[in-house]
């Protein structure tokens, strides 16, 4: 094996190196550039695991708790409409998402990441261009 994950990394090039575990191939660039330094070049960190799931509830989390009382009327129209919710309660729905809209925007998603990335190094897979970074991310 060792034959090969010499092979594997002639074929990779720079930037690249084999985990100890096996023949999985990760970037050092992730472990290279910091936070502040992705904010100046303008990348997004892609992160791994629980960490990408933490930094996601925190963006919504944090819309929700600033649009509390929208999502409440919202919520409270549900509640004495019953099946209509779809047609009585359409007014409650557009001013909560316009609310959540504001809170939302992908520039919040991408700092709260490079916050996250900063804390959790080890949790970055790599750094892409923000303006490439796919939406699921």
């Amino acid at each position: 094996t060792y034959k090969c994950v010499c092979a594997l990394v002639k074929r990779v090039g720079k930037g690249m190196a084999v985990e100890e575990e096996g023949v999985r191939v990760r970037r050092l660039t992730a472990e290279k550039m910091t936070a502040a330094e992705a904010r100046e070049r303008r990348k997004v960190p892609k992160l791994r695991g629980m960490v990408r799931e933490n930094a996601r509830r925190e963006w919504v989390g944090y819309a929700l708790e600033k649009c509390d009382p929208e999502c409440k009327q919202f919520a409270d129209c549900a509640k004495r409409t019953g099946l209509l919710v779809v047609v009585q309660c359409r007014a409650e729905k557009n001013v909560m998402n316009d609310c959540l809209k504001q809170y939302t925007t992908e520039q919040r998603h991408h700092e709260i990441k490079r916050k996250f990335a900063e804390q959790h190094p080890e949790a970055v897979i790599e750094w892409l261009d923000e303006d490439k970074v796919p939406k699921s991310l």
